[in-house]
């Protein structure tokens, strides 16, 4: 089986709870429950989506006490049950999940602004480049690091 949850709205909130339950004959009950919310962080832009939930499978297999017999017939002791139950519905399993989704909606840059961030990457480069002449290698290289 496979489950695909909803992704993060970018333009509003939204919730979810479920609830669910069931009974084995001769074991113990089932029941499972889950929440899960979303909303914009900021319109348009930013959003998240997080969710909860918990399973129990009721067991149905008691594990038992024994004490061993000596059995002539063979070479090892006998197990016998004495009456314990140790574990009732010793098979349940318990599942928790948790999940927390971010969509971010990255817009591009438009052409104006591009060209002055180019400009402004290209006369930095330039004002390192000039630094660089009157530095030595190897200052020069530990500034670029940082």
């Amino acid at each position: 089986m496979r489950f695909i949850a909803p992704e993060p709205d970018l333009k509003k909130p939204s919730g979810y709870a479920r609830a669910d339950a069931a009974i084995t004959d001769g074991g113990s009950p089932s029941y499972e429950g889950g929440v899960a919310f979303g909303a914009p962080i900021i319109d348009d832009v930013l959003a998240f989506r997080a969710s909860l939930s918990f399973r129990r499978d009721g067991g149905w297999v008691d594990r038992v006490g024994y004490t061993l017999s000596p059995n002539a017939a063979a070479p090892t002791p006998t197990p016998v049950y004495n009456g314990d139950t140790t574990a009732p519905n010793s098979n349940y399993q318990e599942t928790t999940t948790a999940r927390l989704a971010v969509k971010w909606k990255v817009t591009t840059i438009s052409r104006s602004r591009r060209r002055s961030t180019t400009s402004a990457c290209r006369s930095t480069t330039r004002r390192l480049i000039g630094l660089r002449s009157r530095i030595p290698a190897g200052v020069f290289i530990a500034m670029a690091m940082r």
